[in-house]
């Protein structure tokens, strides 16, 4: 018995096509003509994503398809498991765990371990007995017994919980301060705010578990805080609990700067919940400077580019009105159909098309589309570039009513040249001004 191929619609203009191609993305059912333009507006690049060139399209357009279902962090989990799915597409095909991932889940569990029975499990290891002694805990740590606060779950507990407490105390000082002052300055009296001391923040020593912290290294991290969009009071908070765990490692006002070096980069991805772990936010900080490999960066400009561009429904199929969006490619190949083959020719990521000068034209989509020019219009012979951009009145017409201008255009070279003079190379190399617009 003879078995009858399926036929499917394209699910951009509704076309009937035989699917037969296992190639088809992102679980899309596409005809020839729509694929390219589909696929370039669900993976349309960037020039740049915060202030850093996009240098590799392809491979920024493969980061946008493996982030797909990356949403941005709210929670210091969803940190540890956003973190997690970057790393693990590292080259390295070993099924044992990397260096790097190792600390990650690490520096998740332990820093949560008192919140979460996530961190407890992630920390200890499957062996992990919530009855166990102390000792025997220690002996399955990572420290191997030598950290006492993350072994030490109470003791942890107390020291974060009495940190938080002081970093609170003063902001609620300098919040009464900064009402006070404000008060006075508009009575009159402002010539004396900054010849008065205010007792709320008179000198002291703070003794947290032997760990010696004075009013002016508080206010220091604070006013940090206050002033930078992406450090929280809890990120100081941590900040200070590493400091705390080893002071012979590095100074307070060492790790502070740690922060500081980076804290422009995280201040540019303007994060809803950015990260409370400092060993995070260096990690987050160099992976968008390229520091593990242009792979790696580009995963992590890739999230970011998704959580802030703008989408639409002209131009973005995720986002389109269906219906005015399937017309308008209906139309197209239309066009393209009436033109005939002698004329005209749908190639897998390209329009081709004869004008009546002779010349025939590739359009295919931008690597880097514009507001008016979501297009690369060549000659098909030569290559070179032909600038033509959609009219501003027409920018938010359905992609497929702004290709079947440029088709036309391109079809009638020869009469409309006058309007698009960058169709005459000659006219436009003696450097007469291009109206190249429709």
């Amino acid at each position: 018995m003879k078995q009858e191929k399926s036929n499917r619609n394209c699910e951009s203009c509704r076309t009937e096509i035989k699917v037969l191609d296992l190639c088809q993305e992102p679980n899309l059912i596409l005809c020839e003509l729509c694929k390219p333009w589909v696929l370039s507006s669900i993976y349309q690049v960037p020039r740049q994503v915060i202030g850093i060139d996009i240098e590799d399209p392809s491979l920024f357009r493969t980061s946008l398809r493996l982030t797909e279902n990356l949403q941005s962090p709210s929670t210091e989990s969803a940190w540890y498991k956003f973190l997690k799915f970057i790393f693990s597409k590292q080259s390295d095909s070993s099924d044992e765990e990397s260096e790097i991932l190792t600390k990650i889940r690490l520096d998740y569990a332990g820093r949560n371990a008192i919140y979460s029975e996530e961190a407890i499990d992630l920390y200890y290891g499957p062996e992990y007995d919530p009855d166990y002694s102390w000792v025997e805990l220690a002996k399955l740590s990572p420290y191997n017994g030598d950290h006492p606060f993350f072994d030490d779950l109470t003791v942890h507990f107390d020291f974060m919980l009495d940190l938080n407490k002081i970093i609170y105390r003063y902001v609620e000082s300098l919040n009464t301060i900064e009402d006070e002052k404000q008060f006075l300055q508009e009575n009159g009296w402002g010539s004396y705010v900054e010849q008065m001391t205010w007792k709320e923040i008179e000198p002291q020593i703070h003794n947290l578990y032997g760990t010696e912290l004075s009013t002016s290294q508080l206010l220091e991290c604070i006013h940090y805080a206050r002033t930078s969009i992406s450090v929280e009071y809890e990120l100081i908070a941590q900040v200070i609990f590493d400091f705390a765990c080893d002071e012979t490692k590095m100074s307070l006002k060492n790790r502070i700067n740690q922060i500081r070096i980076r804290s422009d980069i995280l201040d540019k991805c303007n994060f809803e919940s950015p990260p409370t772990s400092p060993f995070y936010y260096q990690i987050i900080a160099d992976l968008v400077l390229g520091e593990y490999g242009q792979n790696l960066q580009y995963l992590m400009l890739a999230s970011l580019y998704r959580d802030r561009r703008t989408l639409r429904p002209s131009r973005s199929f995720l986002v389109r009105d269906e219906n005015a969006w399937t017309k308008s490619f209906q139309l197209l190949r239309g066009i393209i159909d009436s033109l005939g083959l002698k004329r005209a020719n749908i190639k897998s990521d390209k329009i081709l098309i004869k004008g009546d000068s002779g010349t025939w034209y590739s359009i295919k989509p931008a690597r880097f589309a514009t507001e008016l020019q979501w297009w690369m219009v060549t000659n098909a012979k030569t290559g070179d570039l032909i600038c033509i951009d959609i009219l501003v009145p027409h920018k938010d017409l359905p992609l497929g009513d702004q290709l079947c201008s440029v088709v036309l255009a391109l079809a009638n070279d020869g009469s409309i040249v006058s309007e698009v003079y960058t169709l005459d190379p000659d006219r436009v190399f003696r450097g007469i001004q291009p109206v190249n617009m429709l």
